[in-house]
């Protein structure tokens, strides 16, 4: 229970961090910094905050990673619904996070290893579709998962993302609430897909 706790407190710190800074940015920027976040954005930081206490089973330094992409997830959700942005003062922190919480945890090999993996994805579809499909913030967000989660499970969770953003899209399409050529704001399908991914295998542990 106290292991839980922790990870729950530490998800929490980390979040208000990543969403303070994500916040300024949206304030300088864009001049967006007094709207709440959207509805889905609550549900998938509530999510986030249980899949932190369940991962952590396994141990807190070694849940660190995920918990830290957990929380930079759900704020990347939060501002590309909001903006239609990611921002590099939540990625990059984030991605620096990761890295030393593997080096500590001697998981620094694992950690560039899904991390490459899931940005050279990513990158690869961003490459293919000109731009037109993603931006070079949903590879950054990709690079934080791939770091915390590893490189198959990443892998899943941009599957799911995949899947489900599809799965809107497509009904949008249907109900006429969306055209072919809007663009598609695909951080909140990312976070999504690491979510599921993390509780998966938390519970799977």
């Amino acid at each position: 229970m106290i292991r839980v706790t922790e990870a729950a407190g530490l998800f929490a710190a980390f979040l208000a961090v990543f969403a303070i800074s994500a916040r300024y940015r949206m304030k300088a920027e864009h001049d967006s910094g007094g709207r709440s976040w959207h509805p889905i954005v609550w549900g998938i930081v509530a999510a986030s905050l249980c899949a932190a206490g369940i991962v952590a089973k396994s141990g807190l330094l070694e849940a660190m990673p995920a918990i830290v992409a957990l929380a930079c997830t759900a704020v990347c959700a939060a501002t590309d619904l909001r903006a239609g942005y990611v921002f590099d003062v939540v990625t990059f922190p984030a991605m620096v996070i990761v890295v030393a919480a593997g080096a500590i945890g001697g998981r620094a090999e694992e950690v560039f290893v899904g991390g490459g993996t899931a940005a050279g994805v990513l990158l690869l579809l961003f490459a293919l579709s000109r731009g037109r499909g993603m931006g070079l913030g949903d590879v950054k967000v990709a690079a934080v998962i791939g770091g915390g989660l590893g490189a198959v499970p990443s892998l899943v969770a941009i599957g799911i993302a995949f899947v489900f953003g599809a799965a809107v899209v497509c009904c949008a399409l249907l109900l006429r609430k969306m055209k072919r050529d809007d663009a598609v704001r695909f951080a909140p399908y990312l976070a999504t897909g690491a979510l599921i991914t993390t509780l998966i295998r938390g519970v799977s542990q």
